[in-house]
């Protein structure tokens, strides 16, 4: 029964992430070459994705294997969720879009008396 309990969970956090990230879970499964009805397997099963497709997802996810697989994230990955679609919509960004991003950052994180100063 926990392991039931344990792979509902890891679908759900699957799901949900896919979700955030705007990718259906017929383009997930597709991306990590697995059959379209491998996740509703797993939850019905109550099994664990193998460790090369859990690697796979959690690439596509943009999220880490143990966060995927224990929802806990690695002690140095403590992202919000916020953060985490930040990064996921800069990394889809075009380089001419990712620069204007990252000059706009450096503008809005320098320095008031800096921004003072090189205002004129």
């Amino acid at each position: 029964m926990e392991k039931k309990g344990k792979q509902e969970k890891i679908t759900e956090r699957i799901g949900k992430r896919a979700k955030e990230l705007g990718i259906s879970k017929n383009s997930l499964a597709e991306r990590v070459n697995i059959a379209s009805n491998t996740f509703s397997n797993w939850a019905a099963r109550g099994t664990m994705p193998p460790a090369d497709i859990a690697l796979a997802i959690s690439d596509e996810l943009q999220c880490s294997v143990r966060w995927l697989i224990t929802g806990k994230d690695d002690k140095e990955e403590q992202y919000t969720m916020d953060e985490k679609n930040m990064i996921a919509k800069y990394r889809n960004l075009g380089k001419q879009d990712q620069f204007e991003i990252k000059a706009l950052l450096e503008a809005k994180t320098m320095p008031f008396q800096q921004r003072k100063l090189d205002a004129g």
